[in-house]
């Protein structure tokens, strides 16, 4: 009674011999692969690093606020905390979509290398919802946009507000997009 054994696998049957599904998974393919899935989040990565962390040397060019010209130390503390946060985004933009490509990678890899061997492979999706890197993405995104609404108060300047959703969060919301579509591997 305990000699049974269960296959886990319901999915439709795979030749193992075609090499059709054994030539996708090669080095050249899986690099040609990573460099797509990067290549998409990387123009809107380029913006957004240009953006945030190089900033002209006049004070109406620049994307974040100037601290200093706020009234009272509490709006010039919650200005230069929000502020880090929006020059950092990018950054930990760049660290997940290399991490998720990574991930990528190695999974096609393994799961091409274990099929040859006769074993189908089949990992668990996690939810981008339940990532602690994608939240840590988010959270990040959410305390840069409340740097950006320093702009409508107290300093009153609705143009430059215009300008960081134009130069910040329209790109930085296309990352974020992106970076949701592409962590589901077992849909690609």
């Amino acid at each position: 009674a305990g000699d049974e054994v269960h296959n886990a696998y319901d999915g439709p049957a795979v030749d193992l011999r075609a090499d059709r599904v054994l030539k996708d998974y090669s080095p050249a393919s899986l690099f040609i692969d990573a460099s797509l899935r990067i290549g998409r989040m990387i123009i809107v990565f380029i913006a957004l690093f240009t953006q945030t962390v190089f900033f002209s040397a006049k004070a109406e060019d620049t994307l974040v606020a100037h601290c200093d010209d706020l009234p009272g130390s509490g709006w010039v503390s919650y200005c230069k905390f929000t502020k880090v946060f929006a020059r950092s985004f990018p950054l930990v933009a760049a660290i997940t979509a290399v991490w998720l490509t990574g991930r990528a990678v190695l999974r096609k890899h393994l799961w091409s290398r274990f099929l040859r061997l006769g074993i189908v492979l089949d990992y668990d999706n996690i939810e981008p919802r339940k990532c602690p890197m994608i939240a840590i993405l988010v959270m990040e995104f959410i305390i840069a946009f409340l740097h950006f609404l320093l702009f409508l108060y107290p300093i009153h300047r609705v143009d430059r507000f215009e300008n960081s959703i134009h130069k910040f969060i329209f790109p930085a919301l296309a990352f974020l997009f992106l970076t949701w579509i592409e962590y589901d591997i077992e849909a690609q």
